[in-house]
């Protein structure tokens, strides 16, 4: 499946840094409807030139769908808990495994 991507316009940035500081360059956007556990949550996201990750939830998903991350049980709920989602598999992380 090919998907269109937008052009950026005036007020997307450009750059974005990595964690380690390196600068990913943005290339567009998309707009894309993810659907968690058959609730359809449409978004528009930066399109990231040699991203190493398919999809990246930003602060503004976060803050729009109010997500509430549990770092005790591993579990993201979104929506005011509508939606209950693990972060990981079920086995917990061990010391060396990065969220």
């Amino acid at each position: 499946m090919r998907l269109k991507i937008s052009p950026l316009h005036r007020n997307d940035p450009k750059r974005l840094s990595a964690a380690d500081g390196r600068a990913l360059v943005c290339v567009g956007t998309i707009d894309l409807t993810l659907t968690i556990q058959g609730l359809k949550i449409p978004q528009t996201f930066l399109v990231v030139k040699d991203l190493n990750f398919k999809m990246i939830l930003g602060l503004d998903f976060l803050n729009a769908t109010r997500a509430d991350i549990d770092f005790n049980h591993y579990i993201l709920s979104i929506c005011d808990d509508l939606v209950i989602e693990p972060l990981l598999p079920s086995k917990k992380p061990t010391g060396n495994n990065v969220l």
